[in-house]
Parts: C-alpha cells; structure tokens; sequence
C-alpha cells in the first residue's frame, strides 16, 4: 500500500452513532490509524446493519480503566466524539493541547433538526 497524507495520522472515535463512525471511516480509508473506543457492551452501532462496513479499517479497543483512557487520549491526533460516548467529556477535557477535537453531529447541535437521530 502506498502512502498518504494520513499515514501519521492517530485518530481516536469516541462515537455511537453513523455520522462519527462515517467521519471515522473515511479518514481510516485515506491511511490514518483509526482506533474505535468501545464500552465493555460494545458500541450501539454493533447492531446497525452498516456496523461491519463503518468498522472496516479500524482498531477496536475497550479501556481497563481511566489510565488506559487518558493514555490514548495523550496518543491521539484527532479526537471524533459525537456526545454520545460514556467518554465524551473526559474528551473535551482531556486532550492535550495539540489534539484537534471533533464534535461530530448529523443534523446540527441547534436549529429546526438539531434532535433528530442518524441511525
């Protein structure tokens, strides 16, 4: 495989719903390493029909502890959160100061479709 611009490139996905595991997807596919952050149940969209598609080219990782958590956190280029991930304030708060956060959102955090669901 060649390289890309995107090879050096840690992203971590703290995201339970399309729109985060689509932004995640897709910088996986242009070479980034893409390291999905799973609770210890699995993420919800281990039941949507396009999970095995979304995970594709992704590392999948379930965190022994907060440790564990705020070391990959430290690692991390990028951070894609969508607020639904038991760690999604621990990820506005804890990136370091060079990691670019993400907050990802189908419809918008605010006006007329701000409430509806992706999946």
């Amino acid at each position: 495989m060649g390289e890309s611009a995107l090879d050096d490139l840690v992203v971590l996905e703290l995201s339970g719903d399309v729109a985060g595991a689509l932004a995640g997807k897709l910088l996986a596919d242009l070479g980034a390493r893409v390291v999905m952050i799973e609770p210890s149940t699995g993420t919800p969209l281990r039941s949507h029909g396009l999970f095995d598609y979304l995970a594709g080219g992704k590392q999948s990782i379930v965190p022994t502890g907060g440790g564990d958590l705020a070391a990959w956190l430290g690692a991390a280029d990028v951070v894609l959160s969508d607020g639904s991930s038991p760690w999604h304030a621990a990820a506005m708060n804890g990136s370091g100061d060079a990691t670019v956060v993400v907050d990802v959102s189908a419809f918008g955090r605010t006006g007329p479709c701000a409430e509806w669901q992706s999946s």
